[in-house]
């Protein structure tokens, strides 16, 4: 009421000095029939109030405006205060550290599973509140390497997590080297780099067409997310996933990588990533009806599996 009072008063103003200024009584009663209608628009006196005081006196529309401008911003800032006040922004409390997903490290909906069999405990379980919280930043957390840099090689201590490097070394995935975490771009069937496997699929089956026919896959089992990355030069975008396991979240290595990605797996709930190609790794069963669900007509399944041609007592258990 202060503001509409105090607007009041300026276009009153405004409306007298009109009066002073112009000799004709016609043009007087103008400018009081306008001072009259801004009055009665007390609540939306923004542009309009503008564009009518332009007609009469820009001087006079100068001021009004700004008053009225200085009076809401005024306001505004005071309700932004007023919601703002008393609340501040702490760590989140959990054990996790700097691997903390709400919607994965939710312990009160996971212990209230009925069963782990399916993989419950690794889909994501949001919390019906969100938390308010920081996830605390790894010690020595450093600005991210730009795309496409990031692609090769992303800081250690961003993230800093060496056992996945241990166990997949022998394998191209992510080595440890000085102060990055490296990329060569192999993995499990990449022995000659990303690249070379993504050409080797084209020359089997031409109709896949990288960039042309298939423009959308999705990676199941994705690990660091190499094949997505590389796949960016053949004009292709990868939905990849990947569960936060033994193995650690792997899809923390492909965000700060610059590759899109989420943490989760095939358990229970359904996808909702239709694609043409799906590539997976060591699945079967139930995870196999999934993606041929997902899968668009037409589309092409590339099964990444353990070499079955081993006599090794787990490769054949697997193949079985």
């Amino acid at each position: 009421n202060n503001n509409n009072n105090e607007q009041s008063d300026s276009n009153d103003n405004g409306s007298g000095s009109d009066e002073s200024k112009n000799k004709t009584d016609d043009s007087s009663e103008t400018t009081d029939n306008k001072a009259e209608e801004k009055v009665d628009q007390s609540g939306n006196q923004g542009s309009d109030e503008s564009s009518n005081e332009k007609k009469t006196d820009e001087n006079t529309n100068n001021q009004g405006s700004n008053e009225a401008a200085e009076s809401k911003t005024e306001t505004e800032s005071q309700k932004s205060s007023n919601q703002s006040s008393g609340f501040n922004w702490k760590l989140c409390n959990v054990t996790a550290g700097p691997d903390y997903i709400p919607c994965l490290d939710n312990l009160k909906a996971i212990r209230n599973l009925k069963s782990t069999k399916h993989y419950e405990h690794r889909e994501r379980q949001c919390p019906q509140d969100p938390p308010t919280c920081l996830v605390p930043l790894p010690e020595g957390y450093k600005r991210p390497i730009e795309w496409p840099k990031s692609r090769e090689k992303i800081w250690y201590s961003n993230v800093p997590h060496t056992r996945l490097a241990e166990y997949k070394g022998h394998q191209n995935w992510v080595k440890v080297t000085g102060e990055y975490l490296t990329f060569p771009g192999g993995g499990t069937q990449f022995k000659h780099g990303a690249l070379h496997y993504i050409d080797t699929i084209q020359e089997s089956v031409p109709d896949i067409a990288w960039g042309k026919q298939t423009r959308v896959i999705l990676d199941v089992g994705c690990g660091v997310a190499s094949f997505g990355g590389f796949l960016f030069e053949r004009d292709v975008l990868a939905m990849s996933f990947a569960p936060k396991d033994e193995h650690e979240a792997q899809v923390q290595f492909a965000l700060e990588r610059g590759i899109p990605a989420i943490s989760a797996v095939m358990g229970t709930k359904r996808l909702p990533f239709p694609a043409r190609l799906v590539i997976c790794a060591r699945v079967g069963g139930k995870l196999l009806l999934e993606l041929n669900r997902v899968l668009r007509p037409g589309g092409f399944f590339v099964w990444s599996a353990t070499p079955i041609y081993q006599k090794l007592a787990e490769d054949v258990e697997i193949w079985n």
